[in-house]
């Protein structure tokens, strides 16, 4: 046996001689240490060496490649150049070891350069040489599963930012082939970020029991199978941790999280996206900025370390630093702990105890939370769970193209406004309340014989006066005492119509599957809304439904939301006939409700008693040959206001950041980030702290502001929180009017002939015709990207007026137009700080401000929500789903052949293409070309075909090639009458779509081949307006596929022009498809 000997001072600090805790990444920086015997072993009571102790190595790993094959026609792995290791100290050495594929040249670029040769990779683990080169003896040797038995671990925790880019080429030989195993197994995996579930079973010991036990444990490390590691004569079993700091700050890039907490990287900007791209040659002629760019990246602890302290700042900030936890790897799951933190000082919860206090008292027992729903499959309160998102439609599906008009004295006269709701998420939280205790929940089991309580039934048995809050004044509307047990913001429903509608509305959404709408099927997809709470994690409100779809129909409602802002719709801006239509059509399938009679103070020890000395039963009982069951529960609660609570404190903080460092400095990033997220979390179904009928009552309020923008302002289309809109024709109630006019029934189908009958006009926001040009701004220095090049000089008649004087009157002609709804009128306040950092809160009317993003001349408009705004300094394009800045390359058969084509660039993706031409010739398009797109094979999609991907040599973290077509028909761009049209329409275009690789296009053809936009909108609004069921029927009842390649001579109601049943360059993008092989059947 060793006895002790002196440290060897020569080793670098790189271990920590204690295992990691489960998830930890922050490690103190005390406890990394050189290697030494007394370290690295056990000591006996005798002082001699005993048993070794476990070994934690914690490092930084980057790698540089290039992509094999990029602009051809070939899947082709990544090759790699380089691979960068840093130890956790911030003075740790920073290496880099070369792959062998490129050494010889990239170090004789380096000697040409008077640079000194790098080292290649030459081991497996690529952290390896690194071990050598900071003083220590170490090799990986292989061993069988008998040999591992008693051996102490060598924990290696890899910090890397988007470490799927990183995992395959920091390994090699049979170790990768070990971690390819891992991935196809789902050990090692990712979702918002690259992590290891390691399910292993873990022997404990029951004391009451005195036997011993077997739990199944998630663990975050891998243990490899067949090799070990040999460190200063010790051997380990080797268990890889990863900690992947890509989801950290949400969607933000890796320089835009070291920005957001002070760390500047100096040389991420060596090169341009181009020389990235190109890398291989890149490196060659630029061996020094190479060196110090790869470098560079290997700071990611450094920003972990610098994230943790700024979020000390801000919990300090905040008055809350004795509840301070250290941030999760994932946004959701930082802002969540810190929304806890504020919840349990104000509960008065406090010491070192406090989060399991919190737990313990409050979260597992008063939380109405969707975990709570999602298992009752069998009943409708199933439905409570799900939370709705955001209001994302076009209202105006024939608008397509608005090109600017210049009157003589130079300025535009048709204007187009961008106007977004100021601080959408912050304010629509300072409006919410937070409860704490347990709603009042009915529904039934789910049984084709139920009958429903119909919305005016359900109203009167929760004490609403609905005749006086239709007929009365704004003192009875206010009045609380009339909306019975309803609480503004407290209760939500899942409705559906009995029957159709007789009067169209478009506010209300339904949420199917294209399988069906019954609640039985509605129930499966709710059991498929699996929770986990961090993995999972949002970083930001998703608005695309993962389960089911959503979509607006006229006439139908099916398992739609009903919440206070939308009833207040229903009984004050709904015409007469409407309100009275959807009171006895609309039932209620399933509520929530917060009584508004079982509210106490915020004492969360009068809540406990409240719940412990309740003496009421439910009961079951047979009357008549029919059971009836009764419950009898405590329903007590209390809530505290989400703006008071911190969202208020957020946004001051984010306004004095604003003031004392500037915007987009680091402070101001991270509270934007934090009230952002808090949204998100409230309505999230991966948090404890989630309640469904606060998530359900922030994302209506926002939809139906979106849509009192919409109608108001006659806007072309709604996303969340934004809406565009033609500054010289909203809309109007005419005086006088004997008609309707502005109300629920101002649909898509009703509101040309409301136009026509004068019940409404189209009129200028100020009353005057309104117009601009765009002049030199004084303060453009080229250097600041929100200083543009040119500002709008805007006259309303002869007088000047500013984007904030159009937010005021946008704000005032809604007020004018809609009365009493709260989101209108509420009395509310807005934060305001002084030049002195003083707060004030300034009374405000209604619940929201408008803030304009933009004045453009032209636009365009597609789908629900893509468009393109233009004005002289830019073009703002939006698509979604589709890349607009990466780079695409389109191809197309030329003699039996596939060949490049310069159509798309950097600068011109498929998308930009279409919506370019969208707006600039739109009855004439140019059909678009098929073209690839690159992406990252993900740890998912290997998992679910690994041998199709192993026969392509391509592994997790190589690009991707996928072949796109842009087809231009987009059935969102239209709102369907029922639910059944819809559904034959989707089942028809799909088939289209996925046997010709286009549905409807080929109908609206010019001679030339070339697509007229607008003729194909027109044709489509005019069938579903007729409802017509089949669109292929009716346009073509032959279904004649032969025409694809010839001219057809078919008469309809439209000029005979050609028609392609089949897309021009389908044979093409089958070509590419063959050639790519991912397509591939296994």
């Amino acid at each position: 046996m060793k006895t002790i000997t002196e440290n060897v001072t020569t080793f670098q600090p790189l271990f920590i001689f204690t295992p990691p805790n489960q998830d930890q990444y922050i490690f103190n920086y005390n406890k990394v240490l050189p290697w030494s015997e007394l370290d690295a072993f056990k000591i006996d009571d005798e002082g001699n060496l005993s048993n070794a102790k476990d070994v934690h190595f914690p490092f930084v790993a980057d790698t540089e490649f290039y992509h094999q094959f990029s602009s051809n026609l070939r899947q082709g792995k990544r090759i790699g150049l380089s691979t960068q290791i840093r130890g956790l100290l911030p003075e740790s050495p920073s290496k880099i070891y070369l792959h062998h594929h490129h050494a010889s040249e990239l170090n004789s670029a380096r000697v040409k350069a008077n640079l000194k040769p790098l080292p290649l990779v030459d081991h497996d683990f690529h952290f390896i040489p690194y071990l050598q080169d900071c003083g220590y003896d170490a090799t990986i040797v292989k061993i069988d599963s008998d040999e591992k038995q008693g051996l102490p671990a060598f924990y290696a925790t890899m910090f890397a930012h988007f470490a799927v880019a990183e995992l395959m080429l920091v390994h090699e030989g049979g170790v990768k082939r070990e971690i390819k195993n891992a991935v196809k197994n789902k050990v090692i995996t990712s979702r918002r970020r690259m992590i290891i579930e390691n399910m292993v079973n873990v022997q404990g010991f029951d004391k009451k029991s005195k036997a011993k036990t077997n739990e199944l444990a998630k663990l975050d490390w891998y243990e490899f199978e067949n090799y070990a590691i040999i460190l200063n004569d010790v051997k380990y079993v080797i268990r890889l941790r990863i900690v992947d700091t890509c989801a950290l700050h949400g969607v933000s890039s890796y320089k835009d999280i070291a920005e957001s907490v002070g760390i500047h990287l100096a040389y991420k900007d060596n090169f341009t996206p181009q020389q990235k791209g190109d890398m291989l040659n890149t490196a060659i002629q630029y061996p020094l900025e190479f060196e110090q760019y790869s470098l560079g990246d290997l700071q990611v602890s450094d920003i972990l370390y610098a994230n943790k302290e700024k979020w000390e700042e801000l919990y300090n900030l905040l008055e809350l630093k004795d509840y301070f936890k250290t941030p999760k790897l994932t946004i959701g799951g930082t802002v969540k702990n810190l929304f806890l933190a504020a919840l349990a000082k104000r509960l008065g919860i406090t010491g070192k105890e406090w989060e399991k206090d919190l737990k313990e008292r409050v979260l597992e027992k008063y939380m109405f939370n969707p975990e709570i729903t999602r298992q009752l499959i069998k009943e409708t309160r199933c439905l409570l769970t799900k939370v709705e998102g955001g209001r994302c439609r076009n209202n105006r599906p024939k608008t397509v193209s608005s090109v600017g008009k210049i009157d003589k004295d130079g300025y535009f006269t048709n204007l187009w406004y961008d106007i977004d709701i100021s601080g959408c998420y912050g304010e629509g939280q300072r409006n919410q309340l937070f409860p704490v205790g347990m709603p009042e929940i009915r529904g039934l089991r789910i049984a084709p014989n139920n009958k429903y309580t119909t919305l005016r039934e359900w109203l009167t048995e929760y004490g609403v006066n609905i005749d006086k809050l239709t007929k009365g004044d704004l003192q009875d509307w206010r009045d609380v005492g009339n909306w019975g047990e309803l609480v503004a913001g407290l209760w939500y429903a899942r409705i559906r119509t009995s029957e159709r509608l007789k009067y169209s509305q478009d506010l209300i959404t339904s949420w199917f599957s294209l399988g069906g709408h019954g609640l039985d099927l509605m129930a499966k997809y709710i059991q498929q809304n699996l929770s986990d709470t961090e993995l999972a994690d949002s970083s930001q409100i998703n608005f695309d439904e993962e389960v089911g779809n959503t979509k607006i129909f006229h006439y139908e409602i099916h398992n739609g939301v009903l919440t206070h802002d939308i009833l207040q719709w229903i009984l004050r801006t709904a015409s007469k006939r409407q309100r009275e239509e959807l009171l006895d059509k609309i039932e209620i399938l399933t509520s929530a409700v917060y009584l508004r009679s079982q509210r106490i103070d915020v004492n969360i020890d009068e809540l406990e008693l409240a719940y412990i000395g309740w003496d009421g039963v439910n009961t079951e009982t047979k009357i008549g040959g029919k059971l009836v069951e009764t419950y009898n529960q405590c329903h007590k609660w209390f809530a505290v206001n989400l703006g008071e609570l911190i969202v208020n404190d957020l946004l001051i903080q984010r306004k004095k950041a604003q003031i004392n460092y500037g915007k987009k400095s680091p402070l101001d990033i991270l509270f934007k980030l934090c009230v952002n997220t808090l949204y998100g979390d409230m309505v999230s179904k991966f948090f404890i702290t989630s309640n469904p009928v606060v998530g359900n009552n922030i994302t209506a309020r926002a939809r139906c502001l979106a849509w009192y923008m919409e109608k108001g302002f006659n806007g072309a289309q709604s996303i969340t929180d934004g809406c565009g809109f033609e500054l010289n024709a909203i809309l109007t109630n005419r005086e006088n009017r004997r008609g309707r006019g502005i109300d629920g029934e101002l649909t898509i189908i009703n509101r040309d002939d409301k136009l026509a009958k004068g019940d409404i006009k189209a009129v200028s926001l100020t009353g005057n015709p309104i117009k601009a040009r765009w002049v030199d701004n004084p303060k453009y220095d080229g250097i600041d990207k929100t200083k543009p090049k040119y500002i709008p000089e805007i006259l309303s008649g002869d007088n000047l007026i500013t984007m904030s004087d159009i937010d005021s009157l946008a704000m005032e002609h809604l007020q004018k137009t809609f009365d009493f709804v709260d989101i209108l009128h509420a009395e509310t306040t807005s934060i305001k700080i002084t030049e002195n950092l003083e707060v004030e809160f300034k009374p405000r009317k209604g619940q929201f401000s408008f803030e304009g993003k933009d004045l453009y001349h032209s636009a365009g408009f597609h789908g629900s929500a893509n468009y393109i705004f233009e004005n002289p300094n830019f073009r703002s394009i939006k698509m979604r789903g589709y890349e607009l800045k990466r780079t695409h390359t389109g191809w197309i058969v030329t003699d039996e052949n596939l060949e490049t084509i310069e159509r798309y660039n950097d600068k011109n993706s498929p998308a930009k293409d279409f919506m370019n031409q969208l707006l600039d010739n739109p009855e004439r398009i140019i059909r678009q070309h098929p073209a690839i797109k690159h992406g990252i094979l993900k740890t998912g999609d290997y998992a679910t075909h690994p041998a199709k991907f192993d026969t392509l040599h391509l592994e997790v973290g190589d690009d991707l090639q996928k072949p796109v077509l842009l087809q231009e028909f987009s059935l969102t761009q239209h709102t369907f009458p029922d639910y059944k049209t819809y559904a034959s329409w989707m089942k028809e275009i799909g088939k289209a779509k996925l046997n010709d690789f286009q549905s409807l296009e080929g109908f609206a053809l010019n001679p030339d081949a070339s697509l007229n936009f607008i003729e194909l909108t027109n044709l489509v609004f005019d069938l579903i307006a007729n409802e017509t069921a089949s669109p292929f029927k009716k346009l073509d009842p032959s279904r004649n596929k032969t025409r694809s390649d010839e001219r057809s001579k078919a008469r309809r109601k439209y000029n005979s022009k050609l028609i392609s049943v089949t897309h021009p360059h389908k044979t093409s993008l089958l070509k590419m498809r063959e050639s790519l092989k991912i397509y591939d059947e296994e």
